[in-house]
């Protein structure tokens, strides 16, 4: 969705001027500055939920070749030197959280050293570990809110896992590290030095720019747009499995899928015919998929979005990413082809009323609270860049490793991302509300949704079957029962 991303000024100018208000230039020692608005909203919810592992973001590496441990320890201490949100803590200063950054730290790398154990058992032992040290809570008090375990499998395998707190980072902070660190690990075990420029900005200077220009009349103009989208949003009334289920950070499961290359192929040529974008398509297929499954005409999404709006930032780690709540009327009597246009439109114009941070969102429009579920949604549809393929360095070759939290924040969340021209993806779901085997029927009625889009696009939605072969067949059998 990068292709919607609407420029909003020389971040690095003014965040620059504000921080010089405050005489900050690189901290001497630890000092004390106001949170962004995700982490004010983030820092509230810890209080309430204290010591959860809901906000841990963890990062797996599979480690091939020889390594090298001092260039390993150097690269992941320069990306701490490089970036001031991985030295930063939250304390209450004048009875309010604001950030502390600590001027210089040296990172910890625990290692677990799994020869001894038989071969053949290894690398589930090393998933266990590295899924126990992913959900071990972070004290957001003490820098840095960030830790690494080294697992040896053997002479030439290894697994780095790094971990850090949904404050200081988020997903597209991933990759940064992930790149930086290749980067990094490539010239220190070749003998040279960083070839990596000096971040033009920091988190905090974000933070900065953020509450300097995020008010008045800027602020107004942007929640305007959202109060009239989001007046009287409706609680998606999905059909549960289970009732009385209470949502506290409830464990979650998955289901993954996989469309054909030919229907895959179908979706990304009616995309680009109707001059939309692939994450338009499916998110309009998915709220209409919705809109039968509930009976409700009015669908809303939510959906991330990098929060990046600048060059500088891109190359940040820290909290960007927002959530946008995407609120789409789906009239039966349209055709798919106007239901997208529609969905078009409002994806476009939430985009240019990104800034206002779903946690302002929440502040400022009171939304009627329930913990039982997240204000004006209840279902995430992500879609994801093409994942992180193997990366080789000198003698030693990278690739991710998937790693299982178990637990999931929303009542459904769709991903899909498209890869050597598949798309795919995974439907993660809370298993105290839904069967699993009600999962993979949704999916199956996803997927015949979507053939049939593409064979009639131009078809009035309530007019494109969702019921899959065998579902057909049972009706048709039902109906010619002579014992009815």
């Amino acid at each position: 969705m990068s292709d919607l991303l609407i420029p909003v000024g020389n971040l690095s100018s003014d965040a620059g001027k504000a921080a010089n208000k405050t005489g900050r230039k690189q901290p001497q020692k630890a000092r004390a500055y106001p949170l962004s608005y995700a982490q004010q909203r983030l820092w509230f919810v810890e209080q309430l939920e204290p010591a959860t592992a809901a906000y841990n973001i963890p990062c797996a590496l599979r480690l091939e070749g020889a390594l090298d441990r001092p260039a390993l320890q150097r690269s992941l201490n320069e990306i701490l030197r490089r970036h001031e949100s991985l030295r930063t803590s939250v304390v209450v200063h004048e009875q309010k959280p604001v950030q502390k950054i600590a001027s210089e730290l040296e990172l910890a790398i625990e290692e677990r050293d799994l020869r001894d154990i038989p071969s053949g058992h290894r690398y589930d032992e090393a998933k266990r570990l590295i899924e126990a040290v992913s959900r071990i809570p972070f004290d957001l008090s003490h820098a840095p809110l960030m830790r690494v375990a080294l697992v040896q499998l053997s002479e030439h395998d290894h697994i780095l896992l790094v971990v850090m707190h949904h404050i200081v980072s988020d997903g597209w902070s991933i990759g940064v590290m992930v790149r930086e660190f290749s980067q990094l690990y490539e010239a220190y075990v070749n003998g040279k030095e960083s070839p990596l420029n000096e971040p033009r900005i920091q988190y905090l200077d974000y933070t900065v720019w953020q509450h300097n220009w995020l008010k008045g009349k800027v602020l107004e103009e942007q929640l305007d747009y959202w109060r009239k989208q989001l007046t009287d949003v409706p609680v998606l009334e999905f059909p549960a499995d289970y009732s009385n289920a209470h949502f506290r950070e409830q464990a979650g499961a998955k289901v993954d899928w996989k469309l054909p290359e030919k229907l895959s192929s179908d979706l990304n040529e009616l995309s680009q015919r109707e001059g939309v974008t692939l994450f338009m398509t499916l998110l309009a297929a998915f709220q209409l998929l919705l809109s039968r499954y509930s009976g409700q005409n009015e669908i809303a999404i939510g959906t991330p979005i990098a929060g990046r709006r600048s060059t500088e930032t891109e190359a940040l780690i820290g909290f960007f990413i927002n959530t946008l709540v995407l609120r789409t009327r789906i009239d039966h009597g349209l055709s798919f082809l106007e239901l997208l246009a529609q969905v078009r439109s409002t994806t476009v114009t939430a985009y240019a009323h990104q800034d206002v941070p779903f946690e302002k969102l929440v502040e400022e429009l009171h939304p009627k609270r329930d913990l039982d579920r997240t204000p004006f949604f209840q279902t995430m549809f992500i879609f994801q860049n093409a994942p992180l393929g193997a990366v080789e360095l000198s003698g030693l070759k990278l690739s991710e490793i998937e790693i299982e939290l178990g637990a999931t924040k929303f009542d459904l969340k769709l991903t899909a991302t498209e890869t050597n021209g598949i798309v795919r993806g995974r439907l993660e779901y809370r298993a105290d509300l839904f069967r699993e085997n009600s999962m993979r029927r949704l999916l199956e009625r996803w997927e015949k949704l979507l053939a049939e889009i593409v064979r009639h696009p131009q078809e009035a939605v309530c007019n494109l079957s969702m019921l899959t072969e065998s579902e057909q067949q049972q009706i048709l059998r039902t109906w010619n029962d002579p014992g009815l």
